[in-house]
């Protein structure tokens, strides 16, 4: 790669390489030295990139959401660490005209695979780590990783399991299970809607409606809680 390239790179993300080889190797797609050129790919500081990613990110996330539990905190790392937001990250630096390919992997339109955009984002990380040590590397991680993890984390479905809550809280407090009922299918075959409704000791609780039998039961439930906090 020419010399002019790697300096713009460099400018990019802050900071220049002492040894510039070690870029080189981070920005190698394992396709070019597939098609005979004798020189590392970036595999090896890819695995060792990710295991930095995974540690400046897990140490921002410990630190920043005290109240957090390890479960919630894993969550959140798995939102901003994966390889879609990677390439993402990749990408805010125009990270794929970089990258070196080779001939078939370019053709086919490889700078702008999400897989090898972000192990290059990882592997670069990685040459830093290598070149400079564990702060500089965490710095770059801040400056393109973690600098929109609001967003990232704002992707977090929420997942709770309402049904789960219900069944619990009502075993305990009244000795019984809660009742769903489908009350009312429409819409053809493949598009079909359900209202459902939750019955606790002949009680009426909940409502819920869905595009699957799953989503309106969780609605009911989650409905049910509330009007039970709501009589505490």
């Amino acid at each position: 790669m020419e010399l002019e390239k790697l300096s713009e790179l460099e400018r990019k993300i802050g900071y220049t390489f002492r040894e510039k080889n070690l870029l080189i190797e981070a920005l190698t797609h394992p396709s070019y030295p597939g098609d005979g050129h004798n020189v590392p790919d970036y595999e090896r500081l890819e695995f060792l990139g990710d295991a930095v990613v995974e540690l400046a990110v897990t140490r921002f996330l410990f630190e920043k959401f005290k109240e957090k539990d390890e479960g919630e905190l894993t969550k959140m790392r798995a939102a901003i660490v994966n390889r879609d937001a990677l390439a993402e990250d990749a990408l805010k630096i125009g990270l794929g005209e970089y990258i070196i390919l080779g001939e078939g992997e370019k053709r086919s339109g490889g700078k702008n695979r999400t897989s090898i955009l972000s192990c290059a984002m990882e592997a670069v990380v990685g040459a830093v780590f290598v070149d400079a040590g564990y702060e500089k590397a965490e710095e770059i991680v801040k400056k393109f990783i973690l600098d929109e993890y609001e967003k990232k984390l704002s992707r977090i479905k929420d997942d709770k399991n309402f049904k789960g809550i219900l069944q619990e809280y009502v075993q305990k407090k009244f000795h019984t299970l809660p009742i769903y009922s489908v009350v009312k299918e429409d819409g053809p075959p493949h598009q079909r809607t359900f209202e459902v409704e939750v019955r606790i000791k002949n009680k009426t609780m909940g409502k819920g409606k869905g595009k699957s039998l799953k989503e309106a039961e969780r609605k009911a439930a989650q409905e049910a809680l509330e009007k039970l906090k709501e009589e505490k």
